[in-house]
């Protein structure tokens, strides 16, 4: 899984790794006080393992797209060794899925025509109406 997360995450960080990304723990939001968050940290770093109900270890990716006045991307994913994707990867990844969505929003939107419904049940079908 790969997701761009809110400005107000704050993960918890783990510890760096070499491809630039970092480990982290995220708690639950609610229904934790601060002392069962803290003991969960704690029993992250220690490398101990986590109740997924209470809290999760993610890998981040932080960076900035210049080409957008600097905007802060970030993203957490569950792929947790660098060797399986990197951060360039995963980055890129992210990117190239809203490629392939604003595609899909000027096909569904804007070249479709108003109200107009496309029939077809099956990727061909749908390839030759459009």
């Amino acid at each position: 899984m790969l997701w761009r997360v809110q400005a107000g995450l704050r993960p918890c960080w783990l510890r760096d790794l070499a491809d630039g990304s970092w480990l982290a723990v995220i708690t639950q939001p609610t229904g934790l006080r601060r002392s069962q968050k803290d003991r969960l940290r704690e029993a992250a770093r220690q490398g101990q393992d986590l109740d997924p109900d209470d809290a999760v270890i993610v890998r981040v990716v932080d960076y900035t797209v210049p080409d957008r006045k600097g905007e802060h991307i970030q993203l957490i994913t569950s792929i947790l060794d660098p060797a399986e994707a990197t951060a360039e990867e995963l980055a890129r990844c992210y990117h190239d899925r809203w490629e392939a969505e604003t595609g899909i929003d000027q096909l569904k939107t804007h070249l479709r025509g108003p109200g107009r419904i496309l029939r077809s049940r099956t990727p061909e079908l749908a390839c030759q109406e459009i």
